[in-house]
């Protein structure tokens, strides 16, 4: 899914539709530019992981990094 055009959550949610999602590569769409700041803060990026797995809870692997248990739990915490 990176480097395509994706710019607003409604869009991205699409992909709740597909349980067996479990690695998505999302970098270089205009959502993920504006929400993780094109990966320029470790705080933006934090929260764009933060966004992504409450959203997509079958996910192993965002933008080539495992999810790990910690993130899992913030996650779910922020709920």
């Amino acid at each position: 899914m990176s480097n395509n055009k994706v710019d607003k959550w409604s869009e991205f949610e699409y992909l709740m539709e597909l349980p067996e999602l479990e690695d998505l590569l999302f970098i270089r769409n205009p959502l993920w530019e504006r929400e993780a700041n094109g990966g320029a803060s470790k705080e933006s990026v934090e929260a764009w992981r933060m966004q992504v797995i409450r959203k997509l809870p079958t996910l192993k692997k965002l933008d080539g990094e495992v999810i790990t248990d910690d993130e899992r739990e913030k996650a779910s915490a922020a709920d």
